[in-house]
Formats: C-alpha cells, sequence, structure tokens
C-alpha cells in the first residue's frame, strides 16, 4: 500500500503542469462492443522512447495522464488486431486534454481478406479482475465437458467422486452468461459440453456487482455467440474409446434488427471407475474391519435446446426474450464385493447397487437495455423464472455370500424415492454511469423468490429379522434474498481503485410438513470490497483486492432429518448450522512481453463457522454424515504462477502451478481438530505448428497431495495428446486426443475419523482415453466480416 501512497505524492506535485489523453477502443465490425485489455503506449515523436502507457477497461476505455509537454506518438496494440499509430499527440498551455473519442481497430482476419479469423488466442488469458480459459485451444479437451477443461487451470482440481473444487473448496457458484443456475456446481460442471462454450471465466475475488454467496469464488461460462450481420452456424461432435459422446448444434441469424439464435446438444458421460476399499473400524467396541471391491460407471446424460432473440429497437435500446429446457439424467450401478467383520468372524456379501436421478428445467429470460448514449451510461433489466423437477431413486440389495461370491440369499435392501419441485424468480436492475477522468459508477437491485417442496422417502428391510423401517419426510421452504449494490471506480493519479459495498437480507422459512419442525431464518449481512490496481508502460500490471463473501448452508442440509440411507451410511441435517463468512485478500502481478506473458496470484482467506460435513460412527454402528460448523478458524494461503511463452514461431508453451497452504484449529462434535497442509501441483502444456494449420498439443501435469474434511487425496500424475488439423479454409476441424495415455492416472484417499480409517484406490480401466472430434463452422459473410466472435452478451 506504501507503493501507492508514494506514487500519488510524486505525481501530485507536477499535476497542474501535466496534460491528459483519452479514448475508446472498438472493433471496425461491431460498433457497440470495446475492446478490453487492449494496450495503449505513448512514445516521444522525436526519438520514439517510451514515455508511458496502460490498458483499456471493460468497455474499451483509456486513459493517460500526468504527460509531460511535447510531442507524442500513440501505439495501440490487441491480440487479434493489426496495430494502430496515430501521430502528432501535442500537450501545450492550450492542449492539456486530448479526447481522441472511437480509435477502431481492423481484426487480423479482416486484413488478410479471409472469412475466418486466423489470429489464436492464448489457451489462457490472466486479467486483474479473472482468467480465462479459451476452449478453443484446448485441443487436449476437445469432446471433453466443461469439469475436464477446468482442471488444467491451477486453482481447480477435482476431488472425491468427481467433485469440482475452486481453491480446495466447494464452495463456489456457476454463472451461464453472467446470469444465475440452481444446481449443483460440479453437476453443472459435468452436464455442460465444452463444445457449446467460447471461453470460461474464473473470477476468485468478486466485485459487489456479483451476488456474495460465494465462499471461493465464482465460475461464469460463456457461451457462443455471433455479432455479424448473416447467417452462422456450427456442429461439433465427438467419440471416445470410453464412450462418451456430445454433439452439439448452433444456428444464428442476425440483421440491423434483431439476432436470433438457437443451439441444442445431446451428451452422453461415463466415468469408469474400478474401486477398492480397506477399512478399520470399531464394531460392538472391538477392532473390525470392513473392505470392498466394486466395478462402476458414474454417468451423466442428457439434451438441451434454447432459442433467443436480440431485436434492436434503435441503436439505443436492446430487448431480449431466451428460453431453455433441458434433460438431465444423473447414475451409477455397481456390484459391489463385500467382507467385513471381526477377526476371525467373517462375512461376505454381495451388493447391488444403482441409483439414477432425472432433472427437467425450464429456464425464462427477458431482458432490456437501454444505453443513453456512446460512453457506457447504461440502464440493463433482467427477470428470470426457472422451474426445475427432479427425481431420485437409489436401490441396494445386500446378498449373503460365501468365500467364492455365491449368491445365498438377500439380507438387507435400502429404497430412496425423492421428488424435489424448485421454482426460482429473479429480477434483477443494473445502472452504469461514466465519471470524469475515466471514472465509473455502478449500482443495482435485485430480488430472488426462491420455494422449494421435497418429498422424501426411505425404506430399509432387514429380512434375517423382517425388520421394516421407513422414513416419510415431506418439507417445503422458502428462501426469499433482497440486496443491493454499488461500486466507484476512479483514476486516482494513476492508480485505478474501485470500492463497492453489497447489502444483501435473507429471508428463509423451512417447515416439515409432517411434523413439527419449522425453522425461521432472518439476516442482514454486508459484504465490501476494495480493489486497487496500476499499469506501469512496460506492459506491467499490479493490483491489491480485499472481498467479502458467504456461505448459505442449503436446505437439506438444515433439515434434521435422515434423508439419506444406504449400506454404507445415512446423512442428515441440523437445524442448528450456521452460515460461514470468508474475507479474502489477493495480490496479483501480470507482465507481457511481446507474445509472451507471466502472471503471479497470491491470495489469503480466512473463514469463521466453516461448514463441515463430518462422518461419525453412531452406537448402531451406522455411519452418519451430517454438517457441522467449526467453532475455530480455518486459513488459507497460496501463489499461483501462470506463463505462456512463445519460444519459436511453431513452438509455445503454456506452463502453470500452485502452491497452497492451509490451517484448520477448532472444534467440531466436542473434538478439538488442528490440521495442516500442504497443496502444490505443476503442468505444462506445449504446442508446437508443424504446419499453418496443424497443431500438436502435449498436456503433463502433477497434483501433489490434498487435504479436505476428514480426506486426504494422495498425488495424481499423467500425459495427454492431441493432433488437430483444420480443412476447407480453416471451416472443419479434426482433432484426435488421448487422455491419460501412459495410464498412470489412479486416485487414492484416505478417510478418517475417531473411530474409522478407509483406504480408497480408484482406477480407471478405460485408460488411455482416446476421443475423436469433429467441428464445422458455416455462415455466409462477405470477406469484410469475422467469423463467430465469441463473445456471449446474451443467456444462451
Amino acid at each position: 500500500m506504501s507503493f501507492f501512497i508514494s506514487t500519488a505524492v510524486c505525481h501530485a506535485a507536477t499535476e497542474e503542469t501535466r496534460g491528459e489523453v483519452k479514448g475508446v477502443i472498438k472493433d471496425t465490425l461491431n460498433n457497440r462492443q470495446g475492446l478490453e485489455y487492449a494496450t495503449v503506449a505513448l512514445y516521444n515523436q522525436n526519438d520514439s522512447v517510451l514515455v508511458t502507457g496502460t490498458i483499456t477497461d471493460k468497455e474499451g476505455y483509456f486513459i493517460i495522464r500526468n504527460i509531460p509537454r511535447g510531442i507524442y506518438f500513440l501505439k495501440i496494440t490487441c491480440l487479434g488486431y493489426s496495430e494502430k499509430t496515430i501521430p502528432d499527440i501535442k500537450t501545450n498551455d492550450n492542449e492539456q486534454r486530448l479526447d481522441l473519442g472511437e480509435i477502431k481497430l481492423h481484426t487480423v482476419a479482416e486484413e488478410i481478406g479471409e472469412v475466418v479469423v486466423s489470429a489464436e488466442r492464448r489457451p489462457f488469458e490472466y486479467h486483474m479482475d479473472k482468467d480465462v480459459i479459451n476452449v478453443a485451444q484446448s485441443h487436449n479437451r476437445a469432446g471433453s465437458m466443461t469439469a475436464d477443461i477446468l482442471e488444467d487451470h491451477p486453482a481447480v482440481e477435482k476431488g472425491l467422486d468427481g467433485a469440482i473444487k475452486l481453491r480446495g473448496s466447494t464452495d463456489f457458484i456457476v454463472l451461464i452468461n453472467g446470469k444465475p443456475t440452481v444446481d449443483e456446481s460440479t453437476d453443472i460442471l459435468n452436464q455442460i459440453p465444452a463444445a457449446s462454450l467460447s471461453r470460461i471465466e474464473i473470477i476468485t475475488n468478486p466485485s459487489a456487482k456479483y451476488g456474495a454467496n460465494h465462499a471461493a469464488g465464482i465460475i461464469n461460462l460463456i457461451t457462443k455467440s455471433n455479432e455479424l450481420n448473416g447467417f452462422s452456424g456450427s456442429v461439433d461432435g465427438s467419440q471416445s474409446t470410453a464412450d462418451n459422446h456430445n454433439v452439439s448444434l448452433s444456428l444464428s441469424y442476425r440483421n440491423k434488427k434483431m439476432n436470433i439464435s438457437t443451439a441444442a446438444n445431446v451428451y452422453r458421460n461415463p466415468i469408469f471407475q474400478d474401486r477398492t476399499s480397506v477399512e478399520e473400524r470399531m464394531i460392538d467396541g472391538e477392532n473390525g474391519f470392513q473392505n470392498f471391491h466394486s466395478n462402476n460407471v458414474l454417468l451423466w446424460t442428457g439434451k438441451s435446446l434454447n432459442a433467443g432473440i436480440d431485436y434492436f429497437v434503435s441503436d439505443r435500446n436492446t430487448a431480449s426474450v431466451y428460453v431453455s429446457r433441458s434433460l438431465s439424467v444423473f447414475g451409477w450401478s455397481p456390484q459391489k464385493t463385500i467382507t467385513e467383520g471381526i477377526v476371525p468372524d467373517t462375512s461376505f456379501y454381495i451388493l447391488d447397487d444403482f441409483m439414477r436421478n432425472n432433472r427437467y428445467g425450464w429456464h425464462f429470460n427477458v431482458g432490456d437495455v437501454h444505453r443513453f448514449n456512446e460512453d457506457g451510461h447504461q440502464l440493463r433489466f433482467d427477470a428470470h423464472l426457472i422451474v426445475v423437477n427432479m427425481a431420485r431413486m437409489n436401490n441396494q440389495y445386500l446378498y449373503n455370500s460365501n468365500q467364492v461370491w455365491e449368491n445365498d440369499g438377500l439380507a438387507e435392501s435400502y429404497d430412496l424415492k425423492r421428488h424435489q419441485d424448485i421454482t426460482r424468480q429473479q429480477y434483477q436492475m443494473d445502472y452504469s454511469l461514466p465519471l470524469r477522468n475515466s471514472g465509473k459508477l455502478e449500482s443495482g437491485v435485485l430480488m430472488t423468490l426462491d420455494k422449494r417442496q421435497i418429498k422424501n422417502n426411505i425404506v430399509t428391510h432387514t429380512f434375517s429379522g423382517n425388520q421394516v423401517s421407513r422414513n416419510n419426510d415431506e418439507y417445503r421452504s422458502f428462501n426469499n434474498l433482497w440486496a443491493a449494490y454499488a461500486t466507484v471506480t476512479r483514476d486516482i493519479l494513476g492508480n485505478q481503485i474501485q470500492a463497492g459495498l453489497r447489502a444483501e437480507y435473507e429471508s428463509r422459512n423451512t417447515t416439515l410438513l409432517n411434523g413439527d419442525f419449522d425453522n425461521r431464518y432472518r439476516q442482514l449481512s454486508l459484504f465490501p470490497n476494495l480493489n486497487i490496481s496500476r499499469s506501469f508502460a512496460d506492459h506491467q500490471r499490479i493490483g491489491v483486492g480485499y472481498s467479502r463473501s458467504i456461505w448459505r448452508p442449503t436446505d437439506l442440509q438444515l433439515n434434521p432429518t435422515v434423508y439419506f440411507r444406504d449400506i454404507s451410511g445415512e446423512f442428515a441435517g441440523n437445524a442448528n448450522v450456521k452460515p460461514s463468512y470468508t474475507n479474502s485478500l489477493e495480490f496479483k502481478y501480470n507482465r507481457s512481453f511481446g507474445e509472451s506473458s507471466v502472471s503471479v496470484t497470491g491470495f489469503y482467506n480466512r473463514m469463521k463457522d466453516k461448514i463441515m460435513t463430518i462422518r461419525s460412527l453412531t452406537e448402531d454402528s451406522v455411519y452418519r454424515n451430517s454438517p457441522e460448523n467449526l467453532r475455530g478458524k480455518q486459513r488459507d494461503i497460496g501463489v499461483e504462477l501462470a506463463g505462456s511463452f512463445s519460444l519459436l514461431k511453431w513452438l509455445s508453451v503454456n506452463a502453470n502451478g500452485k502452491v497452497y497452504n492451509g490451517y484448520i484449529k477448532g472444534e467440531v462434535t466436542n473434538q478439538q481438530i488442528e490440521r495442516h497442509k500442504n497443496v502444490w501441483s505443476a503442468r505444462v502444456i506445449t504446442n508446437i505448428k508443424p504446419f499453418d494449420n496443424m497443431r500438436i498439443q502435449a498436456n503433463a501435469y502433477y497434483n501433489g497431495p490434498s487435504l479436505g474434511d476428514q480426506v486426504l487425496m494422495k498425488e495424481i500424475y499423467g500425459l495427454s495428446i492431441s493432433v488437430s488439423q483444420q480443412l476447407f479454409q480453416k471451416r472443419l476441424s479434426v482433432n484426435i486426443s488421448g487422455n491419460d495415455v501412459l495410464h498412470t492416472e489412479k486416485r487414492k484417499f484416505i478417510l478418517s475419523g475417531s473411530s474409522f480409517n478407509q483406504r480408497i484406490t480408484d482406477r480407471f480401466p478405460k485408460h488411455p482415453v482416446y476421443t475423436l472430434s469433429v467441428a464445422y463452422k458455416f455462415n455466409n459473410y462477405n470477406k469484410k466480416q469475422r467469423d463467430n466472435v465469441e463473445q456471449g452478451i446474451g443467456f444462451f
């Protein structure tokens, strides 16, 4: 902080005698959209010595202050666009403030007269406010789901049973084009084919503009969209040796008055597991054991269809309507062989385990954007209606067996049926007002009305004593949220400062309809944020930021009844669970030199009342999983390193890594806990371009051990390779990829508690997995228009 203060003092002494230059950078073919992160450099016209510089903001605006008297020229560069130079920039007593207005850049594709963009984006982009994964450049992940691509980012990892974690936490939210979703984050990421996306934004230090319910951050999925007049579309398909397949179709037609788009996809995403478990546990006060082996298939399947229209009422007003319909199914069907007991007494079982979760959803969205002028002064309104119906069925049948695994009669059965109806309404209004000296005021209000009704039916049948137990529960919850925010961004003496405050009032009422449980919760919370950044002339930028967030317990976590039971245990809620709050500090340093760049991110997170899922052994030797608040502290500190290096015309390397340290100390379920964890990982992606239309990509990775709630995950490492070829003037892309080609990837977990210790190993018998992906783009643009400007301005 002392750096920013000393800089301000030095500039204050000379500010009155110096000039400034400002303007806005735009695309020649898209007058509505400014170019973010364009580099603007000021040179002395006499000797071409670099004087100072900056980068553009989200709307393409820039301002350079404290310019000494003289004559200069301005050089503007942006990836994928031709360089532009503006000469004779004069600052003197009569011309201290110069407004260059709109400055338009031509794409590289326009300059060479091609239909398809020839300039390539980097696979990863690291900015002050977010990191970006450009999906089309992840050739090794062609034909994959979104969850697979995210693993290439240092902040993301995959945990037990495929759970996606952001900086070691599952407490994050997923947005689609900045719009809300209602499903579990991991489910969303495993259900959306990467081929339908343009890019993925990872926001670990969000401003007050975003909702505060994200302990770890936000993952924003940006779908493909087109902004040029004419008809366009794409078809993507893939098939793997592990029976994964995805087919996606997108169509778009745009003219001066409207933009009509539609998209459809069908996917099948299985994960084949060969799991072994060795467990020591207490049984009736004595040391016992339970070991099992299973062949399992985790299967996500689904299809979706969406359509939308943007109607350009005028140059300053756009109305939008979008509709989405989706169907997804998640399930498994393993058979387990189980041995358990107290030595020397041993029992043998065979378990058939079936699960199926059907989800049907509608999403309706209407919106309107009114632009008061071309300087970013606008008012936006959005309304969403999300309707989701989910039905889950679990069936487990446990058979007695002998040592050679012969079926000898049904011993126990577990049946679960759960039906869940969700209706969410969300209304949001956002206002943006440019201020003097490249400043901006952003404010908005939001209202969310969420209603859920759940019917839960559990039947347990023990055939040896003909005992039957039933749990039939039905409960309803109303969760309403009102929020307001304001952020102010100002350029003060060369430092860009953003300060914001968000207020959220939550009203929740959960009622057990067939019991006497009625939980009412009211809470007003404030969430400030502060970000300070500064750009330097030699393409360097540093920033520091602070934000506060919350993670609220779900309805199932608050329901005190048992909502799930099978042979491995049961899950129950806890009406006394409180929200957890996180205070986050983040430091960023970015530097680019030519076609290469480096990024360093450091963070410190401190969480209060962390919600932990605790596994314990009941008096009946049944494992119970329930949420508890940690009465103590958790802090995480870490560094993420990333670099993109263009070594030769045909060779580039993207490398990233992380080092995390976590510490937990406190009390949970009347037990004192104190844990340290050290996590590190590294990944190197090598890109080779032997010919103009061919790409070879190798992805080598190593993830070190990581510690979670009662879970230690061992190291994982592997290698993936892909070859991509473009044909027919780059309209057709063919990609062949191999994942885990050395067959080294396996996942090992150790789960431990006061009365058990379990060691799990997952192997993947279908590895290595080879995938063939084909993509074809078509349009009727003329040669002066770009193909597929992948910027998602609408919902789909």
